[in-house]
């Protein structure tokens, strides 16, 4: 702290400081903080931002150099007749000012990496959240588990539909692109989203080719080190006067090839199904289930918490290693010798039997599929009564198709 003072008391050595010292983030990252192009609201945000994480870790890593580069830029505050800012508010000027192209692209390199210190990680939070389509198990951060860091990963999607492009999205209607299911995978797997094998499937029997009821079940972890279950349920009904197959043929417009859809439809239920049911799930972390080319022009940054070992304390960080050292092993161990870790229980088994298709219902005639929003009158078709009345299945009021 003696230092600290000195550099802000005698301006002659806090100007050859200065020349060490150059600004961490924003629109300036990189410039030394004599630049005349430097706002001095940029130097108190800073030196603000700086000293706070100071407070909350005083032991933090490079602690001394950043008590250093915090009195250095309030010396340059100095030099130039400003008061140094007390408030650890961001400026209003900076607030409400809207993020241009080149800060959406520039602080990519800035954003992406791992941060062990609470009030960093609360800091990237927000500064993804203004910039990109932030996907995180919460929007701030107080505290994390010892041996624990956050992760900052950016996801692109092109938002193309030429058949010759990726396909990252598909088109929904009304000018909205919706993810496609590798981009969703992606999203999933940065957040650290863990997919249960046992949980996940199908509802349904599959006796049924045309519908089929799926649930995709998963975990993540938050930042206080608790477990997280994100579920999505999803029914695709494509028997033929189904009220799904009524909506399609309602909302087809002319010259539609609605035949193929259902048909492709038809051919990949199991994947739609599972893909639909993710979507819900990671919709929770805070996807949207479609978004405008423009706005996929952000990428997605995605946030997790992961376990590194890292800590000030000697004794922990060997305990660490040890634990590291002895999970990376585990499979080898099992393979070519030694204990493997014992199970904390016995294996899961599946918990799903599956139940029949609900009863089917077609249209009294065909003029009835062409009044949109009337009641429709329907008569069941006949099918096979459950063989164990406990199996029964009572038919939905209603369908959604969407995702």
């Amino acid at each position: 702290m003696s230092e600290v003072l000195r550099l802000v008391r005698e301006p002659e050595r806090c100007v050859n400081s200065m020349a060490q010292v150059k600004v961490p983030g924003g629109d300036h990252k990189g410039k030394a903080i004599e630049d005349p192009t430097v706002p001095v609201d940029t130097l108190n945000y800073w030196a603000n931002r700086i000293a706070k994480d100071l407070e909350q870790n005083p032991t933090k890593q490079f602690a001394d150099q950043d008590r250093i580069n915090v009195a250095a830029m309030r010396g340059e505050v100095a030099r130039r007749g400003g008061a140094p800012a007390q408030s650890q508010q961001r400026p209003a000027a900076q607030q409400q000012r809207a993020p241009s192209t080149a800060v959406v692209q520039a602080p990519v390199q800035a954003l992406v990496g791992s941060y062990g210190a609470a009030t960093m990680v609360d800091a990237k939070l927000r500064e993804a959240a203004s910039q990109f389509h932030l996907v995180s198990p919460a929007t701030s951060c107080g505290s994390l588990p010892e041996g624990c860091e956050v992760a900052l990963s950016l996801v692109h999607v092109d938002p193309s539909t030429d058949k010759s492009g990726p396909g990252d999205v598909a088109p929904v209607g009304g000018g909205k692109l919706s993810l496609s299911g590798s981009v969703l995978k992606k999203i999933g797997a940065a957040a650290g989203i863990d997919w249960d094998p046992v949980m996940s499937g199908r509802l349904d029997n599959g006796k049924n080719p045309h519908y089929c009821h799926f649930r995709a079940v998963g975990t993540v972890r938050l930042f206080d080190g608790r477990v997280r279950t994100v579920t999505g349920e999803v029914e695709i009904d494509m028997r033929e006067g189904s009220p799904q197959i009524v909506a399609m043929q309602q909302r087809a417009k002319e010259g539609a090839n609605l035949d193929s859809q259902i048909r492709d439809t038809r051919l990949f239920l199991l994947r739609h199904a599972e893909t639909k049911a993710k979507l819900r799930a990671i919709a929770d972390m805070g996807v949207k289930r479609s978004y405008t080319a423009k706005e996929l022009e952000k990428p997605f940054a995605v946030a997790r918490i992961m376990f590194t070992g890292k800590t000030q304390d000697p004794e922990l960080r060997r305990m660490f290693a040890s634990k590291i050292a002895d999970s990376m092993l585990g499979g080898s161990r099992a393979l070519y010798g030694g204990q493997a870790p014992a199970l904390s229980g016995p294996a899961p088994t599946p918990q799903l039997i599956g139940h029949e298709a609900p009863p089917h219902f077609a249209p009294a005639d065909d003029e009835a599929l062409t009044s949109y929003g009337e009641e429709v009158t329907r008569t069941p078709l006949p099918h096979a009564p459950p063989a164990n009345p406990g199996d029964a299945y009572e038919p939905p009021t209603g369908t959604d198709a969407s995702y």
